[in-house]
């Protein structure tokens, strides 16, 4: 088949798209911007929660979003509440943990990092007590604790299981700047690990604070996530798409310019001592217009 200049430029258009779908999708640019995952909605819910009762509130059974986390091993389950100025935590894993852990806003392909805030609790036997820490990771080591110390937990352990109550500020005033501050409406990225499950990937939960009544929240709302580009996605659209970007048109301006219309510099644009360089009309009309 013998290819003209008009079937070279409409082939070099085409793979030009093409390519620059595959950035797109790679990107997730026109693809999509939000993401559907599972998580947590913290309803408001009685704002008399006692820490010295030695019992769980009852109200925590109106709270009916929640989620079975994996990493906590068997039974493991965390519900949220909230009563406006107060982020509630309902926290429930095997007693034979040594510890579990909740992070913040973590990086998407790694665990425990980068200063993030989170929360530790390690268990204790005879007499059986969970030891609560404020704390922020610092990699796959134990964390260090926070100067300024803002949760208040309560511990009762039922059979095979520990069940603590936490209570954290919205708004802890920490100096130091690793606690988030929570509002209402407030989205924030979370993690779970423990002792028997801490290295490797980690499921994301969302958390939503909402002015919603305890009881009124469905059991697995929908909710939108905000996603930007991966790290790993624009590698890929570098070290891949991009060089084969550039291998297509120096083929195609090697086609065009060496075997097919080879440049010829038959004009004299230098008048006396004036350089005139061509204007953008003329560089166009030499490249793709027809012979004279």
């Amino acid at each position: 088949m013998k290819l003209t200049k008009k079937k070279i430029i409409m082939i070099t258009f085409i793979a030009f798209l093409s390519f620059g779908s595959i950035g797109s999708s790679v990107l997730g640019g026109t693809v999509s911007v939000t993401q559907s995952t599972s998580g947590f909605v913290a309803p408001i819910a009685p704002s008399d929660l006692s820490l010295v009762d030695g019992q769980i509130a009852d109200f925590w059974i109106n709270v009916t979003s929640y989620q079975n986390i994996s990493e906590f091993g068997e039974g493991g389950y965390v519900k949220f509440a909230n009563n406006e100025t107060h982020l509630y935590s309902l926290l429930v894993f095997p007693s034979d943990s040594d510890w579990v852990s909740v992070e913040f806003q973590p990086e998407p392909d790694a665990c425990m990092t980068n200063l993030n805030d989170g929360w530790s609790l390690y268990v204790t036997e005879n007499p059986d007590t969970v030891e609560a820490k404020d704390i922020k990771f610092v990699g796959v080591v134990m964390p260090d604790d926070d100067a300024q110390k803002d949760i208040t937990i309560e511990s009762v352990f039922e059979g095979s299981m520990t069940y603590v109550e936490l209570v954290r500020p919205f708004d802890t005033g920490d100096t130091d700047g690793y606690d988030i501050v929570y509002t209402n409406g407030s989205l924030n990225m979370m993690q779970f690990a423990s002792a028997s499950d801490h290295i490797g990937a980690h499921t994301d939960y969302y958390l939503l604070i909402t002015d919603s009544l305890a009881g009124d929240v469905p059991t697995n709302p929908s909710v939108d996530i905000p996603t930007g580009a991966n790290l790993g996605q624009i590698k890929f659209l570098l070290l891949g798409v991009t060089p084969v970007g550039v291998v297509v048109f120096i083929l195609f301006h090697a086609f065009r310019r060496v075997y097919s219309s080879p440049i010829k510099h038959e004009f004299n644009r230098v008048v006396g001592n004036s350089h005139k360089p061509p204007t953008f009309m003329e560089r166009w009309r030499e490249t793709f217009g027809s012979k004279q």
